[in-house]
């Protein structure tokens, strides 16, 4: 099972992670240099605001604003770069 998004222009499949400590894993493919990027996000002992590929358990999903607010505050979210993709763009625009 999987979930396709678009972020900053990019298609990226979302599927569940296979290590152990990463919830999540983006495939991409990198427009600079055509191959396949893989990257994992997600601490898989934390809850999060809410899962958007409905991939995770919903009892993960805490939908508190103050802590969601606190998050995107902490990691900068509303200020990341537009014109790459990162495991820190993953998580504030799929799971927070």
């Amino acid at each position: 099972m999987s979930y396709t998004t678009t972020i900053n222009g990019v298609s990226v499949k979302i599927t569940k992670s296979n290590k152990k400590d990463k919830k999540l894993k983006g495939e991409f493919i990198n427009s600079n240099t055509g191959l396949l990027n893989r990257l994992h996000f997600g601490y898989s002992g934390m809850e999060h605001y809410n899962d958007k590929t409905k991939l995770l358990d919903k009892s993960l999903n805490h939908f508190d604003k103050q802590r969601r607010n606190n998050f995107r505050s902490r990691h900068n979210c509303d200020n990341k770069p537009k014109n790459k993709i990162t495991s820190g763009i993953l998580s504030c625009n799929i799971l927070w």
